[in-house]
């Protein structure tokens, strides 16, 4: 599989090309120059901007990115950064090219219809971006290694009610609905 990954991924953990096993990884070079914006501050987003940025030179430090890429480590697949494509011709005309989301998902259709032979997904927290990928059929997937899953949640707070015998007003008042 080949996963290409957005920027808002990298910015919410910058330790993610560790998560996606042996498949390997596409960063648009979009992504970079969102990353370039990112890097100053103090925040939570700058810091993993920089965070992401050190640990791709690390990887990249022997080895040139060249068209293949470079091995993440053993038991993972590889990375690489991909230049700029132009969307295919029977879409050009339905997206602008200044903007970075475009550049990435023209990017990641490049990266499709050159691996006929492999899955291809772009992945990314954006829902509007996934949904312009769906519909020019582009798979598009959430980056779920953060998520709760919510009926968890809820049988998790029914066993506090139990344990604890606590009111279930109470409870109301901290839950997120």
């Amino acid at each position: 599989k080949i996963f290409v990954l957005d920027t808002n991924i990298i910015l919410h953990d910058y330790r993610c090309i560790w998560n996606f096993q042996d498949n390997d990884l596409v960063i648009p070079i979009a992504v970079l120059e969102e990353l370039d914006k990112f890097k100053k501050g103090n925040d939570a987003l700058n810091y993993n901007a920089r965070g992401f940025i050190r640990e791709l030179d690390r990887l990249t430090k022997d080895h040139p990115l060249g068209k293949e890429g470079v091995p993440i480590g053993e038991h993972y697949g590889d990375i690489k950064i991909e230049l700029n494509h132009p969307f295919p011709p029977n879409i050009a005309d339905c997206f602008s090219d200044d903007i970075p989301d475009h550049r990435i998902l023209s990017t990641a259709i490049w990266t499709r219809d050159n691996n006929p032979d492999r899955f291809v997904a772009l992945v990314t927290k954006d829902v509007n971006l996934r949904m312009k990928a769906k519909a020019v059929g582009m798979e598009a997937q959430d980056y779920l290694t953060d998520k709760i899953d919510e009926d968890k949640v809820e049988e998790f707070g029914n066993e506090i009610k139990e344990i604890y015998d606590v009111d279930p007003k109470v409870l109301q008042d901290f839950s997120y609905g």
